[in-house]
């Protein structure tokens, strides 16, 4: 539209009245746009990585930019400090440089909004009681023989405040310090039966032998359940490869796997492992493998894997 009026412009060889042609105020609003038509953008105050110098420079670029404005969002992600000094959410400090963003906003004519409350979810704040927080959804799990009456509590699910099962918040603390404890919510929703395979045989039934490139592990510490407790494997020169072996006294049938932790990306892939190259392998010898599967890294923390029909030691 642009290119179609200035080639009328130049071309044209009607005298000129004085009067406004209609492509003149399409060209002038296009490069100097009035308020209302000017691009917003998100401001975010990252993990208390405020200044007010910092403030300054940012609106200051915004206005000669062309920017109509923007919404100021706090929150976190575990982002580290790069500032002197953190300006901790809703402290004496924090509202004076919201203060002085507010004025100097004004004065340069950006529009400022600004989220209902801090965090992704603008639903978080100390009014949020726990019970009115968002939830996850927990379990244990109890083997019981058929036809056989079942005595005892069950186990009750974890309570930890956390992403999954019981592996807890990874805390990044405004202000630095020690992590003050979060408060805990638990409700029982369900007991849920389901009858297993008569072919299902539990791992710990199965009783292999763990062998590792380094470290210890046991059966026990792989197959607990506690998924906030880990153990190292250490990682080996850069042309080998660190293993976890389960050696079966006769050849077993797999058809998925499950794994805890590893591959972890973080949060929309922005930090954490990186290299996908963890594999699934297989062997009836215990010394030629052949790779059943690729494990791919994730943002989840559990991840339940369907392979091909694998029979192996």
């Amino acid at each position: 539209m642009l290119w179609s009026a200035s080639a009328f412009m130049v071309c044209s060889a009607f005298p000129v009245s004085g009067q406004t042609h209609p492509g003149d105020s399409l060209q002038n609003n296009f490069v100097s746009p009035p308020q209302s038509s000017r691009a917003r953008v998100w401001w975010h105050w990252m993990n208390g990585n405020i200044s007010e110098q910092g403030i300054r420079k940012d609106l200051l670029w915004m206005q000669r930019s062309g920017i109509g404005g923007f919404q100021n969002f706090d929150a976190a992600l575990v982002t580290p400090q790069i500032v002197d000094h953190r300006l901790v959410y809703m402290s004496p400090e924090w509202k004076k440089a919201m203060k002085l963003t507010a004025r100097l906003a004004d004065s340069l004519n950006l529009e400022m909004a600004i989220a209902g409350s801090p965090g992704w979810s603008e639903s978080g704040g100390p009014w949020v009681q726990p019970e009115d927080g968002m939830k996850k959804y927990v379990w244990s799990e109890t083997t019981v023989q058929a036809g056989r009456p079942f005595i005892g509590n069950l186990p009750k699910p974890p309570v930890t405040t956390g992403i999954f099962q019981n592996i807890p918040v990874q805390q990044d603390i405004v202000g630095g310090g020690k992590a003050t404890a979060l408060p805990t919510f638990y409700q029982d929703i369900a007991v849920i039966a389901y009858r297993l395979p008569d072919t299902h045989v539990s791992f710990r039934e199965l009783a292999p032998a763990i062998t590792s490139s380094g470290g210890h592990f046991s059966l026990d510490q792989l197959t607990d359940g506690d998924l906030a407790t880990s153990g190292l494997l250490p990682s080996v020169p850069k042309e080998g490869s660190a293993w976890i072996q389960f050696s079966f006294s006769a050849p077993q049938t797999i058809k998925a796997l499950t794994i805890v932790g590893g591959g972890d990306k973080g949060p929309h892939g922005l930090y954490g492992q990186k290299e996908e190259d963890r594999s699934f392998q297989a062997s009836d010898d215990g010394v030629n493998f052949r790779q059943v599967c690729f494990i791919p890294a994730g943002d989840v923390q559990q991840q339940t894997l369907s392979i091909p029909v694998t029979k192996a030691n």
